[in-house]
């Protein structure tokens, strides 16, 4: 994929998906494309799923149906998928939406999203929910200037029969002190001044 190829990104479902959209803007930011909200502009759409509650999933679905019928009539060329519904469902998803050109669970290093648009289609980039979020990775506010979400941790290790978080996002993982307030001192370096702790529980940090 080169480089002057314009990217159409759409975050779907909680504040935590947000940042890791922020962080996949970021990284590919870096690596020198661009963005635009308009998709008659767009050669690529990365839509960034949500797949928690069957809303969730519905919206998704119908997010993909939608600009899969834009591939169709030549608006835009490539179509990625990313995210907890890639997560939860796996290669499934593949044979129900052979319109999209490639996969990424939200348990994958978010670097791996430069690998996926060079990649061939039908890729499929998923592993277990056990990454750890870096402090250092590039992020791009999809926000307000001023307003940012800051996570401080990764999963859940409660196993309450009626929630896929565990599954989707794997047990409890708390990012160091350090890693937290050295993401935070950037994000206040950069004009952030209002700063939202998030996390799947905020109360087992730690």
């Amino acid at each position: 994929m080169k480089r002057r190829e314009k990217i159409l990104f759409i975050s779907l479902g909680c504040p935590k998906n947000l940042v890791e959209s922020e962080y996949m803007l970021g990284i590919l930011k870096q690596d020198g494309y661009s963005f635009v909200s308009d998709p008659q502009e767009a050669h690529t759409v990365i839509i960034n799923t949500c797949g928690f509650i069957r809303e969730a999933v519905e919206e998704a679905i119908d997010t993909i149906v939608e600009y899969g019928r834009m591939k169709e009539r030549g608006i835009i060329e490539r179509l990625y998928v990313t995210g907890c519904m890639v997560q939860r469902y796996g290669y499934k998803l593949r044979r129900e939406l052979p319109e999209v050109d490639g996969w990424m669970g939200t348990a994958c290093d978010p670097k791996l999203i430069i690998r996926l648009l060079g990649s061939e289609n039908g890729s499929f980039f998923i592993q277990p929910p056990t990454y750890p979020y870096e402090d250092e990775l590039p992020r791009l506010s999809a926000s307000p200037y001023f307003i940012a979400y800051l996570r401080i941790s990764e999963g859940c290790s409660n196993r309450c029969t009626f929630c896929m978080i565990p599954k989707i996002k794997g047990s409890y993982r708390s990012r160091s002190i350090v890693s937290v307030l050295n993401e935070a001192k950037r994000l206040r370096d950069r004009g952030v001044r209002e700063l939202n702790i998030i996390s799947q529980d905020t109360t087992s940090y730690g």
